[in-house]
């Protein structure tokens, strides 16, 4: 283990010596024999007390970048706003084939019989068969057999592993990490760190925001409201953390109204109420969890309606897409079902997301 030079191991001859004196000074008759309850007593106080310098001795050292390593460097270079590069992910290649026309979203879980998980790399289309990317579930580095979806689709016939997990890029190293922080060092500063502003912008009247950099020590947050009040108390939260350098706009997210409509075509009307709650649910499920300038893919809103077997086809209509300081607010919903033969209307109202 290597040290600064100011930190000085324990010298446990030393130490056992010191502590036999005192000992003698209370009972000057003691003489020291091989083997004596005493003698063993204190070999186990200060093989304790060794390795507890050690300990210290370790930690003490991991706060100086030369000596520092693993998480202890993390928790270093995290003071400077930086994070240790994780490397590529893992990815492997399925061969799915379907009956009929799909649509993945992106995100689709895989799973194994041992609870290892992989997500669907990008949205997929699949007719026939098609071949699709995998990624592995952070934490995880072997290799895994995940060909199960997690919820199966009645439309997939197989699913076949075509090549192994691997990873194109390898977790940044303690060497390069100290390298990049030491050259984050020797840049000069030209805005407050993200995660600082994100966290600090975290307040009960905000509903979410985001935070550019339009250049030079020039920081803008977008934010969506909850309350009157909200820039105020956003300018309060983040008064006294800006840096000196730093100039700070603040702009108002932009709501982008969608009335959306959703026509499903199935075989019959037998389970109309439930597929059109259940479709419900899940698609404002979606809205409600878009962030500032996020977008959500017809295909992931398709992928959400086909909640029952009955379901043949599924089209959208009314679908925006987000302005980077926007944000899609579900205002109406309409979902329609219809046969092949009839159509049967039925609207969910004009209902607020």
């Amino acid at each position: 283990m290597q040290l600064p030079s100011f930190l000085i191991p324990l010298d446990v001859s030393l130490e056992k010596n010191i502590i036999l004196e005192r000992f003698k000074e209370s009972y000057p008759d003691y003489a020291p024999l091989i083997g004596d309850d005493l003698g063993v007593l204190m070999d186990c106080f200060v093989y304790r007390l060794n390795r507890y310098i050690n300990y210290i001795n370790y930690t003490i050292a991991n706060n100086y970048l030369e000596f520092s390593s693993g998480e202890y460097l993390d928790s270093l270079v995290g003071l400077a706003g930086l994070k240790r590069f994780l490397g590529t992910p893992f990815i492997a290649q399925l061969k799915i084939k379907t009956t009929q026309p799909i649509t993945l979203p992106k995100g689709t879980k895989f799973k194994d019989n041992k609870a290892h998980n992989a997500y669907l790399s990008q949205d997929e289309s699949i007719d026939g068969e098609g071949i699709v990317s995998v990624e592995l579930e952070d934490g995880l580095r072997d290799d895994f057999e995940t060909i199960s979806l997690e919820i199966p689709h009645i439309y997939i016939s197989s699913i076949e592993k075509l090549t192994p997990f691997t990873q194109e890029k390898a977790p940044e190293s303690d060497t390069d990490l100290k390298k990049r922080f030491l050259a984050y060092l020797a840049t000069p500063s030209t805005a407050g760190n993200y995660k600082s502003y994100e966290y600090f912008s975290s307040i009960p009247q905000i509903t979410q925001s985001k935070i550019i950099h339009r250049g030079l020590g020039e920081v803008e947050v977008i934010y969506s409201p909850k309350t009157a009040d909200a820039l105020e108390k956003l300018k309060e939260s983040l008064q006294d953390k800006i840096p000196l350098t730093d100039q700070v706009y603040y702009t108002q997210a932009t709501e982008i109204p969608i009335d959306l409509t959703i026509t499903l075509t199935i075989k019959d009307n037998s389970q109309n109420t439930q597929i059109i709650q259940s479709v419900n649910d899940n698609i404002r499920g979606l809205f409600a969890s878009l962030g500032i300038g996020e977008n959500i893919t017809e295909s992931k809103i398709i992928a959400g309606s086909f909640v029952d077997t009955l379901i043949v086809n599924i089209s959208v209509n009314g679908l925006k897409e987000a302005t980077p300081k926007g944000i899609l607010k579900l205002e109406n919903l309409s979902i329609l079902t219809q046969t092949q033969q009839t159509k049967n209307t039925e609207n969910m109202g004009e209902n607020n997301a």
